[in-house]
């Protein structure tokens, strides 16, 4: 059983109470909703590169992933206007407005690849026999390991 001070209190009631976070909070589960009731009607590959931006006086904004899941989307729009007009959420829906928006690349770390050749670590070892001071021979045995 963890412990909690008396007074402490939930993440999420905190959050909640704040006005500017509480309407944030409010407006991604409205977006999540929304999200929802158009993946009934999506391909499971279409849902992936498919994400609901916006829905504001009739019009649903939904975002994907590149140019060529847009013009996927494109394609089926008419019939998916007609589909998500029996919804209650989208019993407005007038049109659809489809947008590119490429998802963010990961960010990789620039990694020193610091393995060596096997030619290279031949020739390390070969000198590392040859060497007297202990140290440095030992140095240069350790270094001959770093091979891909």
């Amino acid at each position: 059983m963890s412990f909690r001070p008396l007074y402490a209190k939930r993440s999420k009631s905190i959050l909640t109470q704040m006005a500017p976070v509480k309407v944030l909070m409010q407006k991604a589960s409205y977006l999540n909703k929304l999200q929802q009731c158009l993946n009934l009607y999506l391909s499971a590959t279409l849902q992936e590169h498919c994400a609901v931006a916006s829905f504001q006086n009739g019009v649903l904004t939904i975002l994907m992933s590149n140019a060529q899941w847009a013009t996927r989307m494109r394609y089926q729009q008419n019939k998916l206007k007609q589909q998500l007009q029996a919804h209650h959420e989208f019993h407005d829906i007038v049109k659809i407005i489809v947008k590119v928006s490429p998802k963010p690349l990961k960010q990789t770390e620039e990694t020193n690849d610091l393995s060596l050749s096997l030619n290279t670590a031949t020739i390390i070892s070969e000198t590392a026999k040859g060497i007297t001071d202990p140290v440095l021979k030992e140095a240069l045995e350790r270094l001959a390991k770093h091979t891909h």
